[in-house]
C-alpha cells in the first residue's frame, strides 16, 4: 500500500481527479520518464515532477494539517550517489510510505548515513548495501549515532533486504 492511497485531507484530494497520484513505475521505464508527483502551477494546472529532477515538490500530497513541507532536494548529494538516493526515495514512496503523512519519512536526509558512508569509502550505495562486509563496516561506523538513529539504520537495511528478496530491486543485501 502506497501513501498515495490515502489522499483524503490533502490538497490533492481537493483537486479531485486532476491530481492522480503517480503509479508505480516498472523497472524497464527510463528514470527520466518516471513521474514522482505533481505540483500545481500558478494557473491551477498540474505540472508533473519527474524522477530526473533534483528537486521534487510533493506538497500536493501532504495533509492539510502538516506544518512540514514535502520538498525533496537532492542538490546536496554528489553523483553517482545522488541517483541512488533518488532510487531509495522513490522506492520508499512507492513501497513503504503507508499514509500521506509518512511521505516526510521518505526525505533524502533520512538516507544520508548511506550516502556519507559510500562517499567516504569511494563506493556506490549499491556496493555498500550489497556486500555483507560493507554492511558490517557501515553499522560499526555508525556507533557514534544515537541508539534510535542506529536502530533506524539497521531497520532500513533489513527493509532493503526484504525488497531485494521480493524482487522489487536488484541490489541490496541477500
Amino acid at each position: 500500500m502506497s501513501a498515495f492511497n490515502e489522499l483524503i485531507g490533502t490538497p490533492a484530494f481537493d483537486l479531485g481527479e486532476a491530481a492522480i497520484p503517480p503509479a508505480y513505475s516498472e523497472p524497464k521505464q527510463e528514470p527520466e520518464d518516471i513521474i514522482v508527483g505533481y505540483k500545481p502551477k500558478i494557473d491551477g494546472a498540474l505540472e508533473p515532477v519527474y524522477f530526473s529532477e533534483n528537486f521534487w515538490d510533493l506538497n500536493l500530497y501532504k495533509p492539510l494539517t502538516a506544518r512540514q513541507n514535502y520538498y525533496f532536494n537532492f542538490e546536496s548529494f554528489e553523483n553517482p550517489q545522488r541517483q541512488e538516493i533518488k532510487e531509495l526515495c522513490h522506492l520508499w514512496l512507492n513501497r513503504h510510505a503507508t499514509s500521506a503523512s509518512s511521505i516526510s519519512k521518505c526525505q533524502p536526509s533520512n538516507f544520508k548515513p548511506f550516502y556519507d558512508f559510500a562517499r567516504n569509502h569511494g563506493i556506490s550505495i549499491k556496493e555498500a548495501l550489497s556486500d555483507e562486509k560493507w554492511i558490517a563496516d557501515l553499522v560499526h561506523s555508525a556507533v557514534t549515532l544515537t541508539p534510535a538513529t542506529l536502530q533506524n539504520l539497521k531497520w532500513k537495511i533489513k527493509l532493503i533486504r526484504r525488497f531485494r528478496l521480493q524482487g522489487i530491486i536488484d541490489w541490496g543485501p541477500f
